[in-house]
């Protein structure tokens, strides 16, 4: 899966706060860590889903048989729900 947006750009603010702006509609939506690791490696490349939950696994040092599966999915079907991800 990859995010297909044309001019899309994920941006960090002075006080920390990260943002994607979407131009196709003007929205701009506030990420988390995660979800900011999540929508960059979505820009960057196809990823899968495995991929994804490996790259949050080891960004934010989860321990070992913790299941990120879930929070990655949710915010996928975010991304879903908002028309960003097909």
């Amino acid at each position: 899966m990859r995010l297909e947006l044309p001019g899309a750009r994920v941006e960090s603010s002075s006080d920390g706060q990260t943002f994607l702006f979407e131009e196709r509609y003007g929205f701009v939506y506030l990420l988390d860590a995660a979800g900011a690791l999540l929508v960059e490696q979505l820009l960057s490349a196809e990823q899968s889903l495995a991929s994804l939950m490996a790259a949050v696994a080891d960004s934010f040092d989860v321990p070992p048989g913790t299941d990120v599966a879930g929070d990655v999915e949710a915010f996928l079907t975010r991304l879903r729900d908002y028309g960003l991800l097909v």
